[in-house]
Parts: C-alpha cells; sequence; structure tokens
C-alpha cells in the first residue's frame, strides 16, 4: 500500500494523514448511496484488473449452478487535491489544518463513485443500475399527486416479488422527488415520506446524481448484486512542485449486477 499512496515520502505527519483520512471518510460516508445499500466485495487489492461476474442459473428440476458471465474491468477513479507549500507552513506553526481542500475532493470523489455505480461506464462496456440490461421497468407516475409515489413504489416491489426476488428493498431518487414527498397526506395526517419508508424496508436514497424523471427500487441482496472493491478510498502523495504540495484520492472498484431483474426502474 505504500508504494502505491507514497505517504512516506509526503510532508505531512501521520497526525495530519490521520486528519485528512477521518475528513474523506465523514465526507464520503455522508454523500454515497450506492455502498449504503450494495455489500462490498473485497477489497480485492489495488493489483486487481478485473473482477468474476456470475449469475445462477438453474431451479427447479435441475440443480443452481455459479456460471461465470464475464470478467469485469476493475474501474480507477482519482481525484487530486493540493495544500500549498505556504498554507502546510502556517498549519505546522499551530494554525488549525485546513481540510477544506479535502472535504471538496472527497465531495467529487463520491459523487464520481455514484455516477459509476448508477450508470456505468460505457467506454469499458459495463452498466449501472439505470441502465443494467434485463432490469424491470414500469412507468413513473405524476408524484405532484397524493398517493402516486406510494403506488409506484409498491407496484415497483411487487412486481420484484413477482419475479422472486426477496429481501429488503431500497429506493434511489432525485432530491426533488424527495421533497415531492415531504408532505401530509390523507384525512389522518400522515406524512407520505413516513409511508414510504414502510414500504422501503432498505432505505430511502437522495442522490443529485439521480435524473429526475427516474426512481430506482433495488432488492438489496447480495445474491442480485454488489459492489467489488480493489482499493478502497484512499488518499496517497503524488509530488511537490511550484511550491503546491499535491495529493490524489483513488480507488478501484466494480459493480456486479448477477440478476439485473432484481433493479426495477421507475421512468417518466
Amino acid at each position: 500500500m505504500e508504494s502505491i499512496l507514497m505517504r512516506g515520502s509526503s510532508p505531512l505527519t501521520p497526525e495530519q494523514w490521520q486528519l485528512i483520512d477521518s475528513t474523506v471518510s465523514q465526507v464520503a460516508q455522508r454523500i454515497l448511496v450506492g455502498r449504503r445499500i450494495l455489500d462490498l466485495y473485497g477489497p480485492l487489492g489495488f493489483g486487481a484488473y478485473t473482477v468474476p461476474l456470475y449469475t445462477y442459473p438453474g431451479g427447479g428440476e435441475s440443480p443452481v449452478r455459479a456460471k461465470m458471465m464475464r470478467q469485469l474491468p476493475m474501474a480507477t477513479l482519482m481525484q487530486e487535491f493540493i495544500i500549498t507549500v505556504k498554507d502546510l507552513e502556517l498549519m505546522n506553526s499551530g494554525q488549525p489544518f485546513d481540510i477544506a481542500p479535502i472535504a471538496a475532493a472527497a465531495t467529487q470523489a463520491a459523487l464520481a463513485e455514484d455516477r459509476l455505480l448508477l450508470y456505468g461506464d460505457p467506454e469499458e462496456g459495463t452498466a449501472g443500475l439505470l441502465n443494467a440490461e434485463g432490469r424491470t421497468i414500469l412507468p413513473l407516475g405524476d408524484w405532484t399527486e397524493e398517493g402516486v409515489a406510494l403506488t409506484d413504489v409498491g407496484k415497483s416491489i411487487a412486481a420484484l416479488i413477482g419475479e422472486n426476488f426477496y429481501g429488503s428493498y431500497a429506493v434511489i431518487l432525485h432530491p426533488m422527488r424527495f421533497a415531492q414527498v415531504q408532505r401530509v397526506v390523507g384525512k389522518r395526517g400522515l406524512m407520505e415520506i413516513d409511508m414510504l419508508e414502510k414500504q422501503a424496508t432498505g432505505g430511502i436514497f437522495v442522490s443529485p446524481i439521480m435524473p429526475l424523471d427516474k426512481v430506482l427500487v433495488v432488492t438489496t441482496q447480495p445474491q442480485y448484486l454488489d459492489l467489488a472493491v480493489g482499493l478502497d478510498l484512499a488518499a496517497g502523495y503524488i509530488e511537490t512542485v511550484d511550491l503546491e504540495h499535491r495529493f490524489r484520492l483513488m480507488e478501484t472498484l466494480a459493480l456486479r449486477v448477477k440478476q439485473a431483474g432484481a433493479i426495477c426502474a421507475l421512468e417518466g
């Protein structure tokens, strides 16, 4: 790991690296959606170029067996940030450590990860949750009307159960969609979001990466899909040039959609 992150060559102290690590972790955890609904497979190490994708045909009178469909490439995501030589000198002389550039880089890294999980990587021929071939597609209703969101999510869960995908069901939506269900419905004065949460036992997750005209309902069990991780999100040192200390956040990962039918996309 040291040969990859090169922390020993950096001008930072162990305490400063610890602050960077905690900042990256805290910021990423507040933003990331995929990691909150998917089981992690790994870490497999930075040297893993690919990870096998299995499906599980069979059933009934035939035995269920693992069948390798293909080797998925591990995507490498990177985001650089800079701490100037002057700023580091000030911090070493007693000024509080400025985490702003680190937090901004962690935000961009987290959004890039969720973008990969939702849309895939067309250049590598990998799909995301929004475009996985074989996903269930249902029409998205008008959520400005009372009760339509509940009906849409309920129909999605029923469709998934009808295809024998059981487990917890997570909903992923755009922030504006989330705002639409922050209202009281019916004569009993119940909040629509509270009623949705009772349906979506895997949780309701908001991401600005989601398109406004789509909502995902995902069966979150690892036999259907998971997230393979090679190198987990980590900060490393690059170089010092032109009075700037350059650093990089990096990770390698791949979404494994083993049974795309476990994904239901509501599309408008």
